[in-house]
C-alpha cells in the first residue's frame, strides 16, 4: 500500500474582486466535467477579464485521489480518498464548504510509484452528477440532494476487464444517454445508459483492449457520432443505437491508450499514445461512412492521463504539437508534458 500525497483543490475568481461576476455569467463560467462544457478544452465567454491577476477564492486539503474538479450550477463536484473509501463529493463553490458526499466504495490501491484513490472526473449535467470509481462502479447522483439514484458494477454486471490503473475515463452525457467505455475479451464495450432509470440502453463492442480515453461526441462528414479509441481500434457509433459507423485500426499492441481523440476540421481525427501519432480522415462514400488513414508519425502527443486540464493540438503537414498539464497514476505525481 502506498501512502496517500496531501493535494490541495483551490477555486479562482475569474473576474478579480468582482463575486457578483460569477453569478451573472454561471453558464459561462461552468466546466461541468473533463475538458469542459464543449469537451475540448475551450471556455466559453469573455475571457478579457482574466488578464489581471486571479485571487483565491478558498482552499482547502484532501488525503488523496487524482480527479478533478467540475463546476457547475454552484456546486463543484470530484472525487476524493476518505480513509481508505473513494467518495464523490459535493462543495458550495463560492465558499468551498462541503454540501454532501456520496461514498463509492473501498479505495483503489496504488502500486508501481503511484498514489491510492480515484482518477476520473465526474459530469454534471442539470442536475445530475455522473461519476465513474476505479473499480468499476459507475453512479448517478442528485446535484442539489446529494442522493444516490442509481448504480452500476461495470466488472459484475457487464463483464469488464480492469485496466492496469483502474478505471479513468470520464462519463460523457449525450442527451438522455451516460456513456462510458470499458474492455476486456467479455466486456460489451461502449455502454450507453439511460441517465434517468439507469438502464443500458445500447453496447457497442468494438473495441476489447483495455484503456483509459473517454469517449467523445462530434459530428464527423455531417454525421453527429460518438468516437471511442483502444489500442486495438477507433471507431464511430451512432449515439441512437450504438450502431458502427466506421472503425480503423487504433494505436496498435496491447498497450492502453490514456487519450481521447481530437477531432479536427476537415473530417479528420488525430490519435495516438507515447509511442506515436496518426490521423485520419472520415468520408461518405455512397451511403456509409468510411475512414482511411492521411499520416502516421512518431512524434508523441504526450498527453498523458485522461484529464488533461488544456490541451492544444496543430496540424501543419507532418509536425503537431500538444500541451497538457495532467493528473497521472503511472508512476506517481501529476505532470506536464509537451511535444513537437
Amino acid at each position: 500500500m502506498t501512502t496517500p500525497f496531501s493535494r490541495f483543490v483551490s477555486a479562482v475568481i475569474l473576474v478579480a474582486g468582482a463575486p457578483a461576476a460569477l453569478s451573472a455569467q454561471q453558464h459561462a463560467d461552468s466546466w461541468p466535467g473533463l475538458w469542459g462544457a464543449s469537451r475540448n478544452a475551450t471556455a466559453a465567454g469573455n475571457l478579457g477579464s482574466l488578464r489581471g491577476e486571479m485571487q483565491v477564492l478558498w482552499r482547502r486539503s484532501a488525503q488523496g485521489g487524482y480527479s478533478e474538479i467540475a463546476v457547475a450550477n454552484g456546486r463543484a463536484v470530484t472525487l476524493e480518498l476518505r480513509n481508505g473509501m473513494d467518495f464523490v463529493v459535493a462543495l458550495d463553490a463560492q465558499t468551498g464548504r462541503e454540501q454532501w458526499s456520496v461514498r463509492i466504495g473501498p479505495t483503489y490501491r496504488g502500486h508501481g510509484g503511484s498514489d491510492d484513490g480515484p482518477i476520473s472526473t465526474p459530469a454534471i449535467d442539470g442536475n445530475d452528477v455522473f461519476a465513474l470509481g476505479p473499480n468499476g462502479q459507475l453512479l448517478a447522483i442528485d446535484l442539489a440532494s446529494g442522493k444516490e439514484r442509481w448504480r452500476h458494477d461495470l466488472v459484475s454486471a457487464f463483464s469488464a476487464d480492469a485496466p492496469t490503473w483502474g478505471f479513468a475515463a470520464s462519463p460523457l452525457v449525450d442527451g438522455r444517454l451516460v456513456i462510458v467505455p470499458t474492455g476486456g475479451a467479455k466486456s460489451r464495450g461502449l455502454l450507453a445508459f439511460d441517465r434517468a432509470s439507469g438502464k443500458l440502453a445500447w453496447s457497442a463492442p468494438v473495441a476489447k483492449v483495455t484503456g483509459y480515453a473517454s469517449a467523445v461526441a462530434t459530428t464527423i462528414a455531417g454525421v453527429r457520432q460518438i468516437v471511442g479509441i483502444s489500442a486495438d481500434r477507433v471507431y464511430g457509433v451512432h449515439p441512437q443505437d450504438g450502431r458502427v459507423l466506421w472503425s480503423a485500426p487504433g494505436t496498435g499492441g496491447n498497450a492502453e491508450v490514456s487519450n481521447s481523440v481530437i477531432p479536427l476540421p476537415g473530417d479528420r481525427i488525430l490519435f495516438g499514445n507515447w509511442e506515436g501519432s496518426t490521423l485520419i480522415k472520415v468520408a461518405m462514400e455512397g451511403k456509409a461512412l468510411t475512414a482511411r488513414e492521411v499520416w502516421k508519425s512518431w512524434l508523441s502527443l504526450r498527453l498523458r492521463g485522461s484529464n488533461p486540464d488544456v490541451r492544444q493540438c496543430r496540424n501543419a503537414g507532418d509536425r503537431l504539437a500538444g500541451a497538457h498539464r495532467c493528473g497521472h497514476r503511472d508512476g506517481g505525481r501529476p505532470s506536464a508534458g509537451v511535444s513537437q
